[in-house]
């Protein structure tokens, strides 16, 4: 179920990315630390935020983690 989970999160991530920021070039890395799992996309486009900063999704909390015990 995670895998299936990390899949669609990944391409939202990706479909957002190629809609909002005129990107020519993304970069997916994916990390496991502590029970942890992390997915971040790096692109060369325009930016939604402050530079630099990272975003959850509406409504989450920042590092939460929904999915545990899976």
């Amino acid at each position: 179920m995670i895998e299936s989970i990390a899949y669609f999160c990944t391409a939202e991530l990706l479909a957002n990315t190629a809609k909002h920021s005129r990107a020519r070039q993304a970069a997916v890395t994916v990390s496991a630390h502590g029970g942890v799992l992390r997915i971040t996309v790096h692109d060369d486009g325009a930016g939604g935020g402050p530079s630099g900063q990272a975003a959850a999704w509406p409504g989450w909390p920042s590092g939460s983690a929904p999915w545990t015990g899976i």
